[in-house]
């Protein structure tokens, strides 16, 4: 919590981040209420995922401009509350995209080439997308010509 309320403070992030704080500390997927600064539930991920981020050559733009995209931010949380976890991802993806000055080209080939969501992690500059395990390689091959790195992972599980 101090982390997130010290991130908040300094102006490195709109919301301070406790949902990632939460994520990394327990795994799975977290949902928080930044503002209040408290935890409201963390569910298990899909098992059968690959989670590819693209690390970009640009600067992160400018955190504030967020502000002006809570209502789609908001969208993206219920949505995912509600168990639709890439269409809340997609729709977080294109607000952090337009409000940070990032091309929505890049989400779009994601997307194009089979993965089930495409975001921003953060406030980027890195690109994200889910696949089914197995399905990563159009993906891949599509968005490694835009990015200077490339990292595979999986969800965390949740930590028992």
């Amino acid at each position: 919590m101090l982390s997130a309320l010290i991130t908040k403070g300094v102006g490195l992030s709109v919301t301070g981040a406790m949902d990632d704080a939460v994520a990394s500390y327990h795994g799975g997927i977290s949902f928080t209420d930044n503002g209040r600064f408290t935890m409201m539930g963390i569910r298990e991920p899909p098992d059968d995922v690959s989670v590819l981020i693209f690390i970009m050559p640009y600067g992160r733009g400018d955190v504030r401009a967020l502000r002006a995209y809570e209502g789609e931010f908001r969208r993206a949380f219920l949505k995912a509350l509600g168990g639709d976890l890439y269409e809340a991802i997609n729709i977080n993806g294109r607000a952090v995209a337009i409000s940070m000055g990032y091309s929505l080209k890049l989400l779009k080939t994601a997307l194009a080439k089979g993965a089930l969501g495409a975001g921003v992690s953060g406030n980027g500059p890195s690109v994200f997308a889910v696949t089914r395990e197995g399905d990563e390689g159009p993906v891949i091959e599509s968005m490694q010509r835009f990015s200077i790195g490339m990292i595979i992972t999986r969800p965390a599980r949740v930590d028992a």
